[in-house]
C-alpha cells in the first residue's frame, strides 16, 4: 500500500490470495500480472492506481472484494470469466470497461 516507487509486478503462481488494500494508491504501477492459481482479491486491493492501463483476471479468481478494482479511469478490465461469479462483491469495480470471456 502506498508504495510511490513500484511500477511493474509480476506474483508468483503459489500466490492464491491478496489482502484488502494491497496495492491501494501505488501510483505508479503500469504493469500488472496476476498468477493464474489466484483465487481472492481483497476489499480495495488495487484501488487508486491512475497508471495501470490493463489487468487480467485469471478464471481461478472466486472473490473480489468492494472496491478492489476502482477509481482506475484508464483500466480495461479482461476476465477469464464469461460473466460476473457469485461472490464477487456487486460493487468490485467502478470501472466501466470490463471484457468478459476473455482468453489469450
Amino acid at each position: 500500500m502506498n508504495c510511490n516507487e513500484l511500477k511493474s509486478l509480476s506474483l508468483p503462481n503459489s500466490l492464491i490470495k491478496i489482502d484488502d488494500n494491497a496495492f491501494t494508491n501505488c501510483q505508479k504501477l503500469v504493469n500488472l500480472v496476476l498468477p493464474k492459481n489466484l483465487t481472492y482479491i481483497g476489499h480495495q486491493a488495487f484501488s487508486s492506481l491512475n497508471s495501470l492501463y490493463e489487468v487480467i483476471i485469471p478464471l481461478s479468481v472466486t472473490y473480489i472484494g468492494e472496491s478492489a478494482f476502482s477509481e482506475l479511469q484508464r483500466l480495461t478490465i479482461y476476465c477469464e470469466a464469461d460473466s460476473q461469479p457469485e461472490k464477487w462483491s456487486p460493487i468490485w469495480t467502478t470501472n466501466p470497461n470490463v471484457v468478459w470471456g476473455y482468453s489469450k
